[in-house]
């Protein structure tokens, strides 16, 4: 940043403003007008009275010797510098004018013109002023310091050699001041040449291990690089001027300009960015560049650029300087919104932006950001090319916001992308295998995206492609890594039924291919060849889907589908059982003579089963296909038999097998019996059923059995029901089983106010688990597709909850005692509330009113909130929230983290814990808590809070939110908790396995480790030692940093695990750092059991085998045959 004619750093800026600066001011800013005062040469001069054509090197040595003549040098001095009434000149003012909160001047002159500069500018200011030898700490310097005495007392000065001597060597009252400020403030100084006395001086104070740095204002013409040595050999970074006709200007006229920016009011600190930014739009000159590159740096004043900045310009220029690009990254939130509106406008630019940086184009705010811009985007060709830009950005980030890739694939349906939306498609339903197999998508995103396809039948076949390959693959994931069990998806009985109580993603992934199919959509060939894949898939699930499909749909004739699925399957078994049924219902009247006697005598010759199972599917062929009389004699011959048989609706829902009977609970009447009465005295019937009288036996009437029938008859019967036993039988179980019911249903506008007038009607009566029923509904009600498409009906519902917040105190959770925070939350009225309220927020996008409202009911929420049960849940939205509208989530969230109340501040930290973001200005404020709510977790003994706050706090230092990373790790070490040290570690894992940069991470990690393996604080555990080993297969080049501390490490391996995860997982880890490898396995090696012999498998040999040619030191083969290792 240039200030007149002068480059100053910004750091240098940036410690001014931060008031960590001292100036050192020489005789250079006493000289010009209208002091005059002479520097030391000429002083020395007129002290002792010498010739101007006398010749000396050292004055301080001149006076010395004066001195030991018996002048008088001290006085003389002081009567040489009071001649003339010398005064300030502008320089001590603007040299007062760098420190608009505290002066801090050492100098070494000994005049008094820096105190009458300060009461020109301050006339009723006090001044602090320290004099020779007494000074203050040099962590805590202020006021005026006289280094070398002052006029005021000749006793105080140092002026010869035996002077500086006793201030820097023999009693050293100047050198310990100076080393001590040397290592807590940056300095500039100001009035001296790199020759001066003075400086020999201090460059002896300069402790080797200081962080701070040395500026020096200095004269030097253009090419002089001898002198910039000089300079830079002293440790002095020279801030270079030139002189103009004979006089040094440029030097004021700098520090002018830089006290005037120093002291530059808010309105005129952004007018002044403004400024800069149009006037290198407009000139492209590198100094404005330089001031615009401070601006971004800092943390207020950045969002100015964005105001102005013009995407022509700057796109580009962002690209070629990675500098530029590197300070906007520290706020990259402002950066992807500014971003964003060039999508559309400058296309081109923009993608050669995020191509020449791969992280920015990966970067999962940034694919959200874009994505939601795109979404409103109505240009075909535009949007193909940012998702075949971005494509496979979206595939590889596993850390995306929720609804990006759900958006692409709404995006290209409405576009009629098919090709690229099977890609995207089959990478959104991605399987995940760890902690267990299950897809990473929800079922209300598979609703919403099947309604879209269903519009639109260019994609039907596609989508069921799709869908088949996964649940192909999703069963054999659960046979590899959870074990085969044919019977696992029997759950399932129905193939075709469709119900919310199978929440496995993989059913519904089955009912959304049942319906796209009754779609009657698709040709017959392809439909064809789908279902025969499926018959013939190795999947149990499709194999069933696929008998359901050819008995609805198939072309083929009734004979030619029965052949293929009886050959393929036995019908008895119980995992197919429900789908024989089906096709017996659809097909048997269909099927030919000798193909019916064949299932007659199947079912006849079947030794496992008894009369009564036969008779089962004797009456459920008759049932549907009366005319045969083949069937109706062996129904006839079995009935006489079992006189009292009845036909159930379901039959193939109860079975026997391995001898063990088994049934569904029954009940007294059926669905249709149900609906087809609605007086009061059928209600009161119904209503006589105990919820105690529970399934014990075949047969039972039980109050589940009919409650499985109550809950399926038709919505508008079952209202009525509902309203009936709210007012004649409030207390009823059923009120709540019915209210936690409604979330399957169909809604629309009718059912929909009557359903919230009913509950606003339990809701006064203020009993718990009722309205905990409905604050569980409120929670779920985003799955309900009439709200998704309707946030006017879903804001409705918020009277309501504020009505329960009203009646109920909320205080209770449903939960079992001893449970973690976010589960008591979940299962509790607020907690639920606060579910229902953020999936709201989530929904109302640009609805400026639905948000307020939204807010409004947060606001109550949190004052209703006693125990933090709404809070914790929240905080754990505060980014996204924040992302909606920064000053309420500033305003009205965060506070609660220095909440007075122990209770609602332990809830907000668990809350906000589960961010998945950390910014700057977040983490400056609560880092004022931390360390107590730390203390707070440590004496409780919760584990869980302790690895969480460790965690938040290494990513803080990773993301270099501290100005001493290694203090601030040493900082937490303090706590000698075990838990912290083991997190310590897996947290860095966790960050070393996402990024590449590890030189920046090893300037706080190695430090840590280096504590670790010294043992300081506490002792170093074995879960500690196998981290930092397991620190060598996270990032390839670690073992250049790790190698000397593994080394010193004995990490005794019980099962040799170590070895097969290299061997299996990270054989990537070993290129260009092989002889490394050698040495760290050796010593591995040698401290293992001489069992591992016999641990080892080929991988491993294998891995040994190919690092052989690189063990030059012959450690790791001396290994191999101590232990009987034989390759």
């Amino acid at each position: 940043m240039k200030f007149g004619n002068v480059e100053i750093p910004a750091t240098l800026i940036d410690s001014l403003k931060h008031n960590r600066v001292i100036v050192f001011a020489g005789a250079g800013v006493s000289m010009a007008t209208p002091a005059n005062l002479p520097d030391f040469v000429t002083l020395t001069r007129k002290i002792l009275n010498l010739d101007d054509n006398e010749k000396f090197d050292n004055p301080d040595q001149k006076l010395g010797e004066g001195f030991d003549q018996g002048v008088r040098i001290h006085e003389q001095c002081i009567r040489v510098l009071n001649q003339n009434s010398p005064q300030p000149t502008q320089l001590h003012h603007d040299i007062l004018k760098l420190f608009p909160k505290k002066t801090r001047v050492i100098t070494t002159n000994f005049d008094l013109l820096f105190e009458k500069a300060f009461f020109n500018l301050n006339p009723d200011g006090v001044i602090k002023k320290f004099n020779a030898p007494v000074f203050p700490l040099g962590s805590n310097i202020e006021g005026v310091i006289y280094l070398h005495g002052n006029v005021t007392d000749p006793s105080s000065m140092v002026l010869s050699d035996s002077d500086f001597g006793r201030a820097y060597l023999s009693e050293s009252w100047a050198k310990r001041l100076l080393t001590d400020a040397f290592l807590n403030y940056d300095f500039i100084f100001i009035g001296y040449s790199y020759n001066d006395t003075i400086l020999k001086y201090l460059t002896r104070s300069l402790p080797k291990n200081r962080a701070s740095r040395l500026y020096a204002f200095a004269n030097i013409e253009d090419g002089n690089t001898q002198q910039v040595n000089h300079w830079t050999s002293l440790g002095i970074e020279p801030l270079i001027y030139q002189k103009e006709n004979g006089t040094h200007l440029q030097l004021p006229e700098a520090v002018e300009k830089i006290a005037h920016f120093l002291n530059l009011g808010f309105s005129d600190y952004g007018k002044f960015i403004c400024s800069k930014v149009v006037e290198y739009e407009q000139k492209q000159y590198e100094d404005d560049l330089n001031y615009i590159k401070y601006f971004l740096g800092s943390n207020d004043s950045y969002k100015h650029f964005y105001r102005l900045a013009r995407p022509e310009v700057w796109l580009f220029k962002i690209k070629e300087d990675q500098s530029l690009f590197d300070i906007l990254m520290k706020h990259e939130d402002d950066l992807f919104h500014w971003l964003r509106g060039s999508l559309e406008t400058h296309t081109n630019e923009l993608m050669d932006l995020l191509q020449k940086y791969p992280a920015l184009k990966s970067n999962k705010n940034l694919l959200w950001v874009f994505f939601r811009t795109l979404d409103d985007l109505q240009d075909k060709n535009c949007y193909l090319k940012w998702f075949l830009f971005l494509e496979s950005s979206l595939y590889q980030e596993s850390g995306l916001w929720n609804g990006v890739i759900s958006w692409v694939l709404k995006k290209l349906v409405s576009f009629d992308l098919v090709t690229e939306f099977t890609r995207a498609f089959s990478a959104y339903l991605k399987i995940e295998i760890k902690p267990k197999v299950r897809f990473g998508i929800e079922r209300y995103d598979i609703d919403v995206l099947v309604k879209i396809v269903k519009e639109n039948e260019r994609f039907y076949e596609t989508t069921l492609e799709v869908f088949f390959d996964k649940l192909s693959e999703y069963e054999k994931y659960i046979q590899l890594w959870e074990g085969g069990n044919k019977y696992r998806f029997i759950r399932k009985q129905e193939i075709w039924e469709k119900s919310k109580r199978h929440t496995d993603l993989i059913f519904h992934l089955v009912d959304s291919v049942v319906l796209l199919i009754s779609e009657n959509k698709l040709n017959v060939f392809f439909l064809d060849q789908y279902m025969k894949k499926c018959i013939n898939s190795e999947s149990v699930l499709l194999n069933r889907l696929g008998i359901y499909l050819m008995s609805y749909h198939c072309s083929s004739s009734a004979d030619f589908i029965y052949s293929l699925i009886s050959l393929k399957f036995d019908w008895f078994d119980i995992e197919y059982r429900s789908e024989f049924f089906k096709f017996f219902e659809l097909n048997y009247s269909k099927l030919s003579a000798a193909r019916r006697v064949e299932i007659i005598n199947k079912i006849k010759s079947n030794v496992e089963f008894e009369n009564y199972e036969k008779l089962k599917y004797f009456s459920w062929i008759y049932k549907f296909s009366p005319s045969c009389n083949l069937i109706k004699q062996e129904y006839d011959q079995l009935k006489i038999l079992i006189p009292g048989f009845r036909l159930k609706d379901k039959p193939y829902l109860s079975w026997r097998s391995s001898g063990v009977y088994r049934v569904t609970y029954s009940s007294p009447f059926t669905m249709e019996e149900i609906e087809k009465r609605n007086d009061y005295i059928w209600y009161l019937a119904l209503l006589e059923y105990n919820l105690s009288n529970n399934f014990s036996g075949p047969n039972q009437l039980s109050y589940k059995g009919l409650w499985s029938e109550i809950a399926n008859t038709n919505i508008q019967w079952i209202l009525e029901f509902l309203k009936f036993t709210v007012q004649i039988m409030p207390e009823h179980p059923i009120v709540e089983k019915i209210i936690r019911k409604a979330k399957d249903w169909q809604f629309d506008k009718g059912i929909h106010e009557k359903f919230i007038a009913i509950c606003q009607q339990v809701i006064i009566r203020q009993d718990r688990s009722q309205i905990y029923a409905i604050s569980q509904f409120l929670s779920d009600i985003y799955e309900v597709v009439y709200y998704q498409s309707d946030t006017i009906q879903y804001l409705s519902w918020v009277n309501t909850a504020k009505k329960i917040l009203d009646l109920n105190d909320g205080h209770e959770s449903f939960a079992p005692d001893n449970i973690d925070g976010f589960t008591e939350s979940l299962n509790s009225v607020n907690g639920s509330l606060a579910c229902f309220i953020i999936k709201l927020y989530e929904l109302s996008k640009d609805d400026e009113e639905v948000q307020k409202s939204c807010e409004i009911f947060i606001k109550l929420l949190i004052d209703k909130d006693e125990n933090g049960y709404a809070l914790i849940r929240l905080l754990n939205f505060y980014s996204f929230i924040k992302g909606r509208n920064s000053l309420f989530a500033q305003k009205e969230l965060l506070p609660y983290l220095f909440s007075e109340k122990k209770k609602i501040k332990l809830s907000a930290w668990k809350g906000f814990l589960s961010n998945d973001c950390l910014e700057f200005a977040e983490f400056r404020e609560i880092r004022k808590e931390f360390f107590s709510i730390l203390q707070y977790a440590l004496d409780h003994n919760d584990k869980q809070l302790i690895q969480d706050l460790t965690d938040l706090y290494i990513y803080s230092i990773y993301f270099e939110y501290h100005e001493d990373a290694t203090q601030s790790l040493r900082n937490l070490q303090r706590f000698e908790n075990q838990f912290i040290a083991e997190q310590v570690l897996i947290t860095v894992r966790r960050i070393l396995s996402k990024e590449n940069d590890v030189d920046k991470i090893w300037v706080w990690l190695g430090e840590y480790i280096q504590d670790r393996l010294y043992q300081v604080n506490q002792i170093l555990n074995k879960d500690e030692i196998l981290n930092i080993w397991y620190l060598l297969t996270d990032q390839p080049q670690i073992i250049v940093k790790l190698k000397d501390i593994v080394l010193q490490l004995p990490f005794k391996d019980e099962w040799a695990s170590f070895l097969p995860d290299l061997s299996r997982n990270h054989v990537d880890i070993f290129l260009g750092h092989e002889v490394l490898w050698c040495k760290v396995l050796g010593f591995y090696l040698d401290h293992q059991v001489d069992r591992i012999a016999g641990l080892l498998y080929e991988n491993e040999k294998n891995l040994f085998r190919s690092l052989i040619p690189y063990d030059h030191d012959e450690i790791f083969q001396t290994a191999l045959t101590k232990k009987g290792i034989r390759l």
